[in-house]
This record gives C-alpha cells, structure tokens and sequence, in this order.
C-alpha cells in the first residue's frame, strides 16, 4: 500500500503530513478494511442476512477509494495538529467525528463508515498515538509508522 504523503504547500514550502497524521489515518483506513473483510465473511458464510445496505458499504469500499480516504484523512489531521504542542481525539460513538466524515464525502465512501468499531476515541499528540476500543477499554499505544 502506498503511503499517505500527499504533499501540500504551507507558506511556499512543499511538507509531507506529520507522521502522526499519517500514522492515524492509516489506522482508521485498516479499521475499514478489517470491516469490509468481516461483512464480506458474513456475507459469504451466510451469518448474516445480505442487504441492500451491506453493498453499498462494500461497492464503495474499493483499494483506490481506501487510499484516497487514507491521504485525505491524513492532510486533514495534520491541519488540524499545526504547530509544536497540540493534543487532538477523533472518536465514533454513534456517528463518527467530523474529520472522519468530511474526509470520507470528499472521496465518496461516507456509508461505509457505518463499519467504523463503536465507542472507539483515539488521542492524538506529539509522539504519541493511543486507541481505546469500546466504551470501556483501556487505552492502546499505536506505533508510528517510519
């Protein structure tokens, strides 16, 4: 998979995204792809009933589409973690947060994050990226990606 390193322009300068930006996004875009492998498995093995729902979840959910969900995402996270001291959270409790779903229409897959996990919030800091899954779990330290 290619890495999310859209380049932008900040003051003249060309700068790739932070690699706690990058770092993020990819986790979320993995969180996608684990999603669309279990509803396809449940699909298949006929556990759960196919609906019309389920493929327009999965029609959108293609390699290119993931990737530019995983850019997009990870220019806007860096936007938002401008500067030197920042401590940022994205979550999905019944919906998921607005970075999320305005990243998600600008590359057209905004039902597929109806697969996000549930009451899940990730902190994002300099350094540092932790996850917590569930409403009740502890905190998880992601590595970054180098």
């Amino acid at each position: 998979m290619a890495p999310a390193t859209k380049i932008q322009r900040r003051r003249g300068m060309e700068i790739a995204p932070k690699i706690e930006a990058e770092t993020a996004a990819r986790w979320w875009v993995d969180q996608l792809r684990l999603a669309e492998w279990d509803l396809r498995q449940a699909i298949k093995y006929k556990n759960i009933l196919s609906t019309a729902e389920n493929h327009r979840q999965l029609d959108c959910l293609t390699s290119k589409k993931l990737e530019d969900y995983e850019v997009e995402l990870s220019r806007a996270i860096d936007y938002h973690t401008q500067g030197r001291s920042y401590f940022m959270t994205i979550k999905v409790t019944d919906r998921p947060d607005l970075i999320l779903r305005r990243a998600a229409e600008e590359v057209g897959i905004l039902h597929a994050l109806e697969l996000l996990p549930r009451f899940t919030t990730m902190s994002i800091q300099p350094r540092d990226i932790r996850v917590a899954k569930g409403s009740t779990a502890g905190f998880q330290p992601i590595p970054l990606n180098r």
